[in-house]
């Protein structure tokens, strides 16, 4: 018989809400141009133009906190752009 999980899955909304708390807009197309107030950010999966492809997603947020910019040659005419800092344990 299988084991009851207690887990909270949370709906798409509420997923949809928590992003827009942190600032963070995931993207299903590269803008032309970043807003002024945004960084793009992207997964550590290797890049592609298509987003999406082999598990590569990018999207824009507020701040650099945990971030390292980036210099894999992703999409260079946006110019800076960032990718998630790896966690190390101490």
């Amino acid at each position: 018989m299988a084991a009851k999980h207690d887990t909270l899955i949370p709906s798409d909304l509420e997923v949809a809400e928590m992003l827009r708390r942190r600032g963070m807009t995931y993207l299903s197309a590269l803008p032309k141009a970043l807003p002024g107030d945004r960084v793009l950010v992207h997964n550590r999966v290797r890049p592609t133009r298509s987003l999406g492809s082999r598990g590569f997603r990018a999207w824009l947020q507020n701040d650099t906190d945990n971030l390292d910019q980036c210099d894999c040659g992703f999409v260079p005419e946006l110019g800076t752009h960032y990718r998630v800092r790896l966690r190390t344990d101490e």
